[in-house]
């Protein structure tokens, strides 16, 4: 729920911000589930970070943490490690280091050059898919609509992730796949033939793992598609079609009616807003009754 607000309130900045915004460029959403993803946390390596932390380059990306079990974890990167290169791509700073990983297909094999120790290594490594949740779209003011994606629909499933024990239960290739607990009726998911029971494998020709991974993949088809879903149902394979219908969004300003359509996690935070503007607008008055008070009580006092 802090999550959620916290979201909210920063749309909300940038919804405020958008609304006096001139003829500015325009950007729109890359489809998480096509950016690549390593899984460090980086440092820019300049030459006083490199004396500071008695480093043998003096440029590169040096490594700060490794998330567990991701694609750096799994090739042996180390917290420590000064990234150099990235398939063939020279690592001057960390952001050349990001900018190499996100134009990384997800499950590309790849060579990565680290200075460890002052000793360089050659690391294959395989790039994961980026899983960024919360991806944001916008375009100022002329032109399509402008839109803040902040949760994938189901399309009236209820998803569950599969654990071991869940895995080895359906039979689930390689232990993967999403676990089709319910289905809501009349929903795009019933109409095209899934059923609680049933283990999705690939969504649009890609595997999924997790629930995430199947919004992830439905959010970056257009409404109105129909998506690829293979599962895994009483032991053998199906093939279905999927419909997409429109994300959970808010969208303002469209190239006809510039409307306002907001979640109700927005349109809550905008109403404690108004609350606290007039609220804020009553406390000079407030204050003026305060000392009056006090003059009142000093009189009274002598």
């Amino acid at each position: 729920m802090r999550t959620r607000i916290l979201l909210a309130a920063g749309a909300l900045l940038l919804l405020t911000a958008a609304l006096h915004a001139e003829d500015e460029p325009r950007m729109k959403r890359t489809p998480a589930r096509n950016q690549g993803w390593f899984g460090v946390s980086i440092t820019d390596v300049t030459p006083k970070f490199a004396r500071e932390k008695q480093l043998k380059v003096k440029e590169g990306a040096f490594v700060d943490e490794v998330v567990d079990e991701s694609p750096a974890d799994s090739a042996g990167i180390k917290e420590g490690d000064v990234i150099t290169e990235f398939n063939g791509k020279r690592i001057e700073l960390a952001e050349d280091l990001t900018e190499a990983v996100r134009g990384t297909r997800p499950w590309s094999k790849v060579t990565v050059k680290v200075n460890r120790a002052g000793e360089s290594k050659s690391i294959a490594a395989t790039v994961g898919r980026n899983r960024t949740r919360t991806p944001l779209a916008f375009s100022f003011p002329h032109g399509e609509a402008m839109a803040f994606a902040f949760s994938g629909s189901t399309e009236g499933m209820e998803l569950m992730n599969l654990n071991r024990q869940l895995a080895e239960y359906f039979d689930a290739p390689g232990g993967q796949g999403v676990l089709v607990k319910d289905v809501k009726k009349k929903s795009n998911a019933e109409k095209a033939g899934l059923k609680a029971g049933d283990v999705i494998l690939t969504v649009a020709k890609e595997a999924v793992a997790d629930a995430g991974e199947v919004r992830e993949a439905l959010r970056d088809a257009e409404e109105g598609d129909k998506v690829a879903v293979e599962v895994l149902r009483k032991g053998k394979k199906v093939a279905l079609s999927l419909e997409v219908s429109a994300p959970d969004e808010m969208f303002f300003g469209d190239r006809d009616h510039y409307r306002i359509r907001v979640l109700p996690e927005l349109e809550r935070l905008q109403e404690r807003q108004k609350e606290l503007q007039w609220k804020m607008k009553e406390l000079p008055e407030q204050r003026r009754k305060i000392e009056r008070l006090r003059i009142e009580e000093k009189e009274a006092e002598i």
